[in-house]
């Protein structure tokens, strides 16, 4: 694989043998590196391939502003989420939910948390949705070693449940 872009240290993109642009995520991948250069491929730690081209180019600004941490963690949360829901989420979900936690965490810093008032109807009606965002603030916690309020799961359970609906509609 060759770099197309750097982006940062952390983060390059490249095209795939099918000519798809593809977001490689990995500590330093793109320190000391120009555009032509040969891919250390020890480093990659995520690949991303995002199908629809709005969504990529909204994931690739969201890059730009969300430290390298908080995408891998998003990674495996959308991951956790497709699989105990069992259910297609859209690629959305990368851009939404890196901006949410990175904004959620900004909030923390300065005591401000986000209550949201249909807490009990989403614990209710998104029972599935829900359950997976209680596991996704586990996932914070050990990779980022932030306690998240539990308010929190609310509001990643509602980022699950609105992209798992475009791709219903």
């Amino acid at each position: 694989m060759i770099i197309k872009q750097i982006f940062n240290n952390n983060i390059v993109s490249t095209v795939d043998d099918k000519n798809q642009e593809l977001l490689i995520l990995g500590r330093g991948i793109g320190f000391n590196f120009r555009a032509g250069d040969p891919i250390d491929e020890k480093r990659i730690e995520k690949i991303f391939c995002l199908q629809d081209a709005n969504i990529y180019e909204k994931f690739k600004a969201t890059v730009m502003e969300v430290p390298i941490d908080i995408l891998q963690v998003i990674d495996d949360i959308v991951s956790l989420a497709r699989t105990q829901l069992n259910k297609k989420i859209s690629d959305g979900i990368y851009v939404s939910l890196s901006d949410h936690i990175h904004f959620a965490i900004q909030r923390m810093e300065h005591d401000m948390i986000a209550r949201n008032p249909l807490s009990w109807e989403i614990q209710h009606f998104y029972k599935a949705e829900y359950d997976a965002a209680k596991e996704s603030l586990t996932l914070l916690r050990e990779r980022l070693g932030i306690e998240f309020p539990k308010e929190e799961i609310c509001n990643i359970a509602l980022q699950v449940n609105q992209e798992s609906k475009h791709l219903a509609s």
